[in-house]
């Protein structure tokens, strides 16, 4: 019998796959300061023995420490976050700083690899001279690694997504205004509950091949695992759905010329038409032969509304005279915003695409040396489309671009951060986070700050549900003193941490005050002033536990402090040229639309007579 094979648990047993196991878990483990999942460990320990009155031994075994770790920090020997080794290069609070601008930096997307942050570290440190055990003061993916794992609750590795530059400068102001008039909009022609009316229209492009996967191959890296193409070959298709969960048939657009042998629409679905253009793309005359086959399908009752980008192939005044006669009545989503608002790229092409490639994978197996053409595309594109239709998906596509119900929030100014870069508000361009760190000193008495302190260490020994309904009891302002003692000590800390707040004055004016709870925050104040952890003992809400910062209000370096800002677009107050679908309304079957463009159409008839009386 051939002897068992090991294999390492990292994921290999080759040699090079054990050597770079050992290096990721080295480079994983190695750090000067405690991870956010450590500490979350030592304060559940800590707490179990203090609260729970379990040993020492038992709340070390429950959360993966060692008895004598546990043991030299219950009994004070060491600070309970303390490590060994030298103390780190940078404090907490620079090190938070710097995360939280690396994740506001990839956010607005200028994200920074790790050697470009490496670089970052190196310009700090020269500039600034500070004693560092670093080689020419450029950090390695020793502390790069040691860096992340640290601050791991804020920030981690991500690929980037590929984000157009005129999709990057919509900003959340623009996007409220256009759901504001779109909701008007539907008021006014009463369809705001009428969801089988509400329709979207959309083209995209299909390979004739399947894109490369994760498939099963060999262990072995110098064997290659081929992804066999063929071409760029593509077809052009425009669906059409609607907010109740309906899809229209497909209608194709093939490039020229027209197929005489074969029957291009053989197997496709009912009612599936078809329309042949130069390069296959989707033009005007193309589009308004979609209007009619819409006008088809959308039922006899009207006004119906379609939703659809506004590109150059859609826009067309006779398109648009002829929609207005059949009772449809176009709307155009957002320019540079259809990746966000268009129903079918959000929830739609994404989950038909994933579909289509298993269809071309499985094609090309049964079939080595052939691929997919339009004589057989509109079969396979049938089948593709009954595996893939569910209604519940497109319901859930116009529920997640904010068009039914009509909804503006499921837009956040998170996902619309990289138009910050191009904003003219200067406050936009400095690091926010880096202010929060600084000490408030200069502003608030010793006894407020004692006081917050205090506060946010009681909030640490509460758990998330708890905190956020005392936080929305004292926002309100409800009188629910006497009730709940804990929530009675979290308002009197409250009371003496924020004492200039006139609105919690306001609230707060009829409340009776117990002098034994006024005791009892002083007490929590004064224990904070002697740097003792506050500890609760009440039995109610008592399943968090707090967490002291073991840096204290250390400040942050000047040299840092000017180097984490945010890069501002100088050129973007630069004036373009308007077009006439810049300026028009976004109902593009309105009078005033049509008023416009005729207008446009009138100015290019005569621009043309011009040039034909002067030749």
């Amino acid at each position: 019998m051939p002897p068992k094979k090991v294999y390492n648990k990292g994921g290999g047993h080759t040699p090079n796959q054990k050597s770079a196991a050992k290096i990721t878990k080295k480079y994983k483990t190695c750090g000067k300061r405690m991870s956010p999942q450590r500490r979350e460990k030592v304060r559940r320990a800590l707490y179990d023995v203090s609260k729970n009155n379990q040993s020492i031994r038992k709340a070390a075994g429950e959360n993966g420490l060692s008895y004598s770790f546990l043991y030299r920090r219950w009994t004070g020997e060491v600070n309970e976050y303390k490590m060994k080794g030298q103390p780190p290069v940078f404090t907490e609070s620079e090190e938070t700083a710097m995360a939280k601008w690396l994740c506001e930096m990839s956010q607005r997307g200028m994200g920074l690899r790790m050697c470009e942050f490496l670089d970052f570290v190196q310009t700090v440190v020269n500039k600034e001279k500070r004693q560092v055990p670093f080689k020419n003061g450029r950090p390695g993916k020793k502390w790069y690694y040691a860096f992340m794992n640290r601050n791991s609750h804020i920030i981690n590795q991500r690929v980037e997504t590929a984000l157009e530059l005129k999709r990057s400068r919509v900003t959340k102001e623009k996007v409220d205004a256009w759901y504001d008039r779109f909701r008007d909009f539907l008021l006014s022609i009463d369809l705001i509950d009428k969801p089988n009316k509400i329709w979207n229209a959309d083209e995209t492009g299909f390979n004739m091949g399947s894109n490369k996967s994760k498939v099963i191959g060999p262990t072995r890296r110098d064997l290659g695992v081929p992804h066999i193409s063929f071409g760029k070959q593509r077809l052009t298709v425009m669906f059409c759905g609607s907010a109740s969960g309906q899809m229209m048939p497909p209608f194709l657009v093939y490039p020229e010329p027209k197929p005489r042998g074969y029957n291009p629409l053989n197997g496709s679905l009912d009612g599936t038409d078809i329309a042949y253009t130069k390069k296959g793309w989707m033009d005007r005359a193309t589009f308004s032969k979609f209007v009619d086959h819409f006008d088809r399908h959308a039922g006899v009752e009207r006004p119906v509304l379609l939703l659809f980008d506004s590109v150059s192939s859609h826009v067309d005044h006779d398109v648009f005279m002829k929609a207005k006669s059949k009772g449809i009545e176009l709307y155009r989503i957002l320019p540079n915003a259809t990746h966000l608002m268009q129903p079918l790229d959000k929830g739609v092409f994404g989950p038909l695409k994933s579909k289509w490639h298993l269809t071309s994978r499985k094609y090309c197996r049964e079939n080595p040396g052939k691929t997919i053409g339009k004589d057989n595309f509109a079969i396979k594109l049938s089948e593709t489309f009954l595996q893939f239709y569910k209604p519940l998906t497109v319901i859930n596509a116009f529920k997640s671009a904010g068009i039914y119900p009509v909804d503006s929030t499921v837009i956040t100014r998170e996902m619309l951060k990289p138009s910050l870069t191009y904003t003219d508000d200067e406050a936009a361009n400095v690091c926010i986070d880096i202010e929060e760190t600084r000490t408030d000193s200069q502003e608030e008495s010793g006894e407020q700050e004692k006081a917050k302190g205090a506060l946010e260490v009681f909030q640490n020994t509460l758990s998330t549900p708890v905190r956020q309904r005392y936080a929305y009891q004292i926002e309100e302002g409800l009188d629910l003193e006497r009730q709940s003692p804990c929530f009675d000590v979290y308002k009197k800390l409250h009371e003496k941490a924020y004492p200039h707040d006139r609105d919690l004055k306001e609230k707060s004016r009829h409340t009776c005050s117990t002098s034994g709870l006024e005791l009892l925050a002083d007490a929590a104040v004064l224990q904070l002033d002697t740097k003792q952890p506050v500890q609760s003992y009440l039995q109610e809400d008592s399943d968090g536990i707090g967490e002291l910062s073991d840096t204290g209000d250390v400040p942050m370096s000047p040299v840092l402090t000017e180097s984490l800002v945010y890069p501002k677009a100088t050129n973007c107050s630069t004036r373009t040229r308007l077009s006439v679908l810049d300026t028009c309304p976004d109902h593009l079957t309105s009078p005033e639309s049509i008023r416009q463009f005729s207008l446009k159409q009138l100015e290019t008839v005569k621009s043309f007579a011009k040039k034909e009386k002067k030749s």
